[in-house]
């Protein structure tokens, strides 16, 4: 009689505690009462008083925008060109966009020698 029956796995025993987006910490309030609905399910959270909220999406991911050395060009992929260190603090990068990376040369930190320092010869 039984054997075209599949076994289903049950739900998880533990509740998903998920809580509502920026009230993630436990707390006195009704808005902060976690999920009591069972690990792994999908769609909306249910708190005791059967309040209802939605899972919070996924962020975007902000894309990195810098201004391209040479042409001053606003990019968002850009390409690091130069790193300019500094001797009494942070140093900064150098951006480039793409069709102008190939092309920038970046100069050589120079070490300037001065003849008139350094004591009586």
């Amino acid at each position: 009689m039984s054997a075209n029956l599949k076994r289903v796995e049950p739900l998880s025993t533990e509740p998903c505690g998920a809580r509502r987006p920026g009230w993630e910490r436990p707390g006195p309030g009704r808005h902060r009462l976690p999920c009591i609905l069972p690990g792994g399910h999908e769609g909306e959270h249910r708190d005791a008083f059967a309040q209802t909220w939605a899972a919070p999406s996924a962020r975007a991911v902000r894309k990195p925008i810098r201004m391209c050395v040479r042409c001053s060009g606003i990019t968002d992929t850009p390409v690091l060109a130069a790193e300019i260190h500094s001797a009494s603090g942070p140093g900064f990068n150098v951006y480039a966009c793409p069709g102008c990376a190939p092309y920038y040369v970046a100069y050589p930190e120079r070490h300037i020698e001065r003849s008139d320092v350094g004591g009586a010869e």
